[in-house]
């Protein structure tokens, strides 16, 4: 065999020996708090969201809700996504601007997505307190942290207070330059910083590379929706992946600056389920 035929077979088959497998306990997690994302929307009145046992709703700031499953033993706090008036002017301000909020301290030269900070800075001090008065009544369960679109950013930066905090942001847009892209990173433990995007999503990229942003975390591209199976959940190569959703994502088509892949992530996001009936709750 030629040495160049042995090189072009050699570069058709490593990407596929080296091409990193959604396991199964990445991707029911995923596929539950996608639940929990959705939720989000509805957290005023919905009493149970997935079954679990809501203690408390922020309706001002960095809005969504704090529960607890006691199935899985996690204190779960999902973020709602863009919904109000006052999201659509968290969304606007997007000058980066220095990151003073608390939890910054360690961060070093960061800057922020002015919106994002400001909405997080109305109610932090509440939603840590309530996190962490619920891992005192409940020492032993794991504290989750999701949210979709808007709602995908406030998560990441609790695990500056918390040990073995696991984060899963759907379509989360980027929220800071490169040095709080890289201290996102550094507050997980190994790949528990879960950014999850969906076929062709505007939103992830709505804000750019070329404003001084960038994606933290590891990357999961879903190329077939809804309800998409693990073979159809791409774990991309770090966080700027252009062959996931960098790569494929197209300009908005509503009116609200959205295409139809931003509201479908598992489910329609929207979609809740507020029954304390754990039959009727996703396994």
């Amino acid at each position: 065999m030629h040495l160049a035929t042995l090189i072009s077979l050699l570069v058709g088959i490593l990407p596929s020996l080296t091409k990193a497998v959604l396991d199964g306990v990445t991707y029911d997690e995923m596929r539950y708090l996608a639940h929990h994302a959705s939720d989000a929307y509805s957290m005023e009145n919905c009493t149970n969201p997935e079954g679990t046992v809501k203690l408390q709703v922020w309706t001002t700031g960095a809005k969504g809700y704090l529960t607890l499953d006691g199935q899985r033993k996690w204190i779960i706090m999902s973020f709602r996504g863009t919904y109000d008036a006052e999201d659509f002017q968290t969304d606007g301000n997007q000058t980066l601007v220095p990151y003073t909020v608390k939890g910054s301290e360690g961060c070093k030269n960061c800057t922020v997505h002015a919106g994002i900070q400001k909405a997080w800075a109305k109610n932090v001090d509440s939603v840590l307190t309530a996190i962490k008065n619920a891992k005192t009544a409940h020492p032993t369960y794991k504290i989750i942290v999701t949210g979709h679109s808007l709602g995908a950013f406030c998560g990441t930066t609790i695990a500056h207070e918390f040990t073995n905090v696991t984060a899963y942001g759907f379509a989360a847009f980027r929220a800071g330059n490169r040095a709080f892209a890289n201290y996102q990173e550094s507050l997980f433990l190994g790949t528990t910083f879960h950014r999850v995007t969906s076929l062709d999503d505007n939103v992830p990229q709505a804000t750019t590379i070329e404003q001084g942003y960038y994606h933290g975390g590891t990357e999961y591209w879903i190329q077939k929706e809804p309800d998409p199976k693990p073979e159809d959940i791409k774990v991309c190569n770090g966080s700027e992946d252009q062959t996931c959703n960098a790569g494929h994502w197209t300009k908005p088509t509503d009116s609200q600056g959205v295409n139809a892949a931003h509201i479908t992530y598992f489910i329609q996001v929207g979609t809740y389920n507020c029954t304390a009936d754990p039959a009727k709750v996703p396994t």
